[in-house]
């Protein structure tokens, strides 16, 4: 990980404490070459650890463990109407995070990217600010 050469903060965490203030004054953030995936990835994971409850509720994370245990159709039909039974805040939320790593999964440039792989990679460090 870069550091700059007046701080010893890495230069991963200075971006996403940047992304994360023009998002929260509600400016229109322009995703380009100054932001690395890495540096949107530790920002959503940072939203995501923030959220004061859950995004899968308490209530129902169970429910949604025990569809690994049914076959593939039955686990799409169960997840979907457990997904109808979160509060609407949460499925707007878990719809966006969803659309978003399927958008990231399609502009993957190689197919260990396309496989999923690569974007579990991208998801998977954490940079404390």
């Amino acid at each position: 990980m870069a550091t700059s050469l007046t701080s010893p903060v890495p230069i991963v965490c200075v971006c996403v404490a940047t992304l994360r203030e023009e998002f929260d004054r509600g400016v229109d953030v322009q995703l380009d070459e100054d932001y690395s995936v890495h540096d949107v990835a530790a920002l959503l994971k940072e939203f995501l650890r923030d959220m004061p409850d859950p995004l899968l509720t308490k209530e129902l994370y169970t429910a949604f463990i025990h569809t690994t245990l049914l076959d593939k159709e039955d686990q799409q039909n169960v997840a979907q109407l457990l997904i109808h039974l979160l509060p609407a805040c949460n499925s707007d939320t878990l719809h966006r995070l969803l659309e978003f790593l399927s958008t990231v999964a399609d502009h993957a440039q190689d197919q260990i990217d396309k496989d999923g792989r690569e974007v579990r990679t991208k998801f998977g460090g954490h940079c404390d600010v």
